[in-house]
């Protein structure tokens, strides 16, 4: 009586690990199947979705494909791109540098040391709008840190994240709103307002492509080479 009561114990085991097993080969196909004809299931920014940018539907929401995994690569920091430095010294940084090169008369300072720029006049090309006061502009990075590191700046060494952070050729007074709106989203998902500046703003990014050897998605390449044929 014993031996059978073992035996069935063990009966009930592997039917259980059973029906387990063939709930997450279940599961596992229905996530498989969720971003079908979207390039499939990727996890960015610890968000899952389609590769193409989709959301997921609801029926794999409830299936339990939206959990990432947890990464063991190298996680974003502004950190990692030290800025804005002051190579020569001079008491001014990189963002009044630019300030002060881009300002269309001379710039005013908060002192007398001159270190910390207060009012000018500056184009910004991305609105269109003309601007005086120097806290209503943020210092654009054209291509963006966190996009950089994303497509292989978190390779670079740190005195080359360094440099890239404060290139000159990749950094532009523009609205403060306009810059915290674009984010770190490349040119597939934002453009400046102003469209006047778009084959500038595309070519500003090739450029700063090429200088760092940045390897942009495919997508995003397509969408830099169309508008450059375009421009032409």
């Amino acid at each position: 009586m014993l031996l059978r009561k073992n035996t069935d114990k063990k009966s009930m085991k592997k039917i259980i690990i059973f029906i387990l097993f063939l709930y997450s080969c279940i599961s596992l196909a229905d996530c498989r199947g969720c971003c079908s004809g979207h390039g499939g299931v990727i996890c960015q920014d610890n968000i899952t979705m389609c590769r193409d940018g989709s959301s997921l539907s609801k029926r794999c929401e409830n299936k339990g494909c939206n959990k990432c995994p947890v990464s063991t690569e190298a996680q974003y920091s502004r950190k990692l791109f030290k800025h804005w430095i002051d190579e020569d010294k001079d008491c001014q940084n990189t963002r009044h540098e630019v300030l002060i090169a881009k300002s269309l008369i001379p710039p005013t300072f908060k002192t007398v040391k001159k270190c910390v720029v207060q009012f000018g006049k500056w184009f910004d090309p991305y609105s269109g709008k003309t601007f005086t006061d120097a806290k209503e502009l943020d210092i654009d990075h054209i291509i963006p840190l966190k996009y950089a590191f994303q497509n292989g700046a978190k390779k670079w060494t740190t005195e080359k994240r360094e440099a890239f952070a404060n290139d000159t050729e990749n950094l532009i007074p523009v609205w403060n709103k306009l810059n915290r709106a674009k984010g770190y989203q490349g040119p597939d998902q934002w453009l400046p307002p102003n469209s006047e500046y778009h084959c500038d703003y595309f070519k500003k990014w090739k450029y700063i492509e090429n200088k760092y050897q940045i390897i942009s998605p495919t997508r995003n390449m397509a969408s830099i080479d169309k508008k450059l044929e375009s421009c032409k």
